[in-house]
């Protein structure tokens, strides 16, 4: 039986801006998809993700948004994403929509689970659209930069306000992303990483080098920063062999915090690890694109989120559970313990398609002779 989407993208435009369209709809697909699995992977195979709960739709006449509307009301969060353009709200039927998507936006301001990004090709569009779509519309073309960066914007925008519909609390009006890195070789990278993340108002970096006042103690500000952001790690020729780069990850990973790691090493084969690089979601980006990189922390930061909704759902969920995104080593597991001796959760909740039985099992016996025990059980039971 399939589970209930836990989260709906839907983007609407005319037909006739099909052209106009296809770049924008092709950059939030890839934001939102599930990751394409090898072709020699069967589903039989693989455990479900938590973003096979998420779905993308786009919406281009009246009937398939009748279809979608007569469905959505097991979608509990929903995105609308509308490409306002004259044509779209001269139509009679597609105007109908329009104001389908105001009102139920404008119902959802109390209880929250719907939202509206309105992106306008015409002032004349916005002014004619339902007043709910000029107070949500992204900023106009040219602030948003060159033509073939738009689209990558306009997803990361997407996910942004993803975030703030899926968070059982308040989310923080902007994201703070940790660039860890080693000065050595990794610096020209962190600087152009963060300019990028300059240029989106609602992600806010944390960098060392601008982040540590004069006359703070700044181990403990990189550590208590390191446990509480998006982790980024600039995995250069000298990273792991910098002590404070290795107790930074070790630091985010023992909290449980969303990580991705940016392949930036010289040489195209790497030798054996001893920081578990590979528990988190790996990066290239040969052709410069640092939009990728925020794209994946942003896609990290919502799996976190979408958990956290799974775990929810379970019969017992007024257990105290800590949510982790993938199965923690054992020294990561007894480090967070020292780290949450004072509040310990009393459930730990892992998600089976990141882990290995065996090593599952190992975990959750060693985890029970813990002081105070910890029980460790999948995410996926709670289904």
């Amino acid at each position: 039986m399939k589970s209930t989407a836990l989260f709906r993208l839907t983007f609407v435009y005319h037909p006739k801006n099909q052209n106009e369209a296809a770049e924008y709809e092709s950059a939030l697909a890839r934001a939102f998809s599930t990751v394409t699995r090898a072709p020699f992977v069967s589903n039989l195979d693989v455990p479900l993700d938590v973003w096979d709960r998420v779905e993308f739709k786009s919406i281009t006449d009246k009937s398939a948004w009748d279809i979608l509307e007569g469905n959505d009301a097991i979608i509990r969060n929903t995105l609308y994403v509308v490409l306002l353009t004259e044509q779209l709200v001269n139509d009679p039927l597609m105007s109908q929509v329009l104001d389908s998507i105001a009102a139920r936006v404008h119902a959802a301001r109390k209880v929250g689970g719907h939202d509206l990004l309105a992106y306008s090709l015409s002032t004349i569009a916005i002014r004619k659209a339902p007043p709910v779509f000029s107070n949500r519309q992204v900023k106009n073309a040219a602030s948003l930069g060159e033509d073939r960066i738009i689209a990558h914007k306009l997803g990361l925008i997407a996910l942004h306000r993803t975030r703030l519909i899926l968070g059982a609390e308040k989310e923080p009006e902007t994201l703070k992303l940790f660039i860890s890195h080693a000065k050595h070789d990794g610096i020209f990278f962190a600087q152009a990483l963060e300019n990028c993340i300059r240029d989106i108002p609602e992600l806010e970096a944390w960098y060392d080098a601008k982040d540590i006042g004069n006359g703070e103690e700044w181990l403990a500000a990189i550590q208590e920063a390191a446990g509480a952001c998006v982790f980024v790690a600039l995995r250069t020729n000298a990273y792991e062999f910098r002590t404070i780069c290795l107790d930074e990850f070790m630091v985010a990973f023992s909290n449980g915090m969303p990580m991705v790691v940016v392949d930036a090493l010289m040489q195209s084969v790497s030798g054996p690890s001893a920081v578990p690089f590979a528990a988190v979601p790996n990066i290239r980006i040969e052709d410069g694109n640092t939009y990728r990189v925020l794209t994946a922390a942003l896609r990290e930061h919502i799996r976190l989120l979408l958990m956290r909704n799974v775990a929810g759902e379970r019969s017992d969920a007024t257990t105290p559970s800590q949510v982790w995104l993938r199965l923690p080593s054992p020294a990561a597991a007894k480090l967070a313990i020292a780290f949450r001796q004072a509040s310990p959760s009393a459930l730990w909740l892992v998600p089976k398609a990141q882990t290995r039985p065996e090593e599952f099992s190992a975990l959750r016996d060693w985890l029970a002779t813990s002081n105070p025990p910890i029980e460790l059980d999948y995410l996926e039971s709670a289904r």
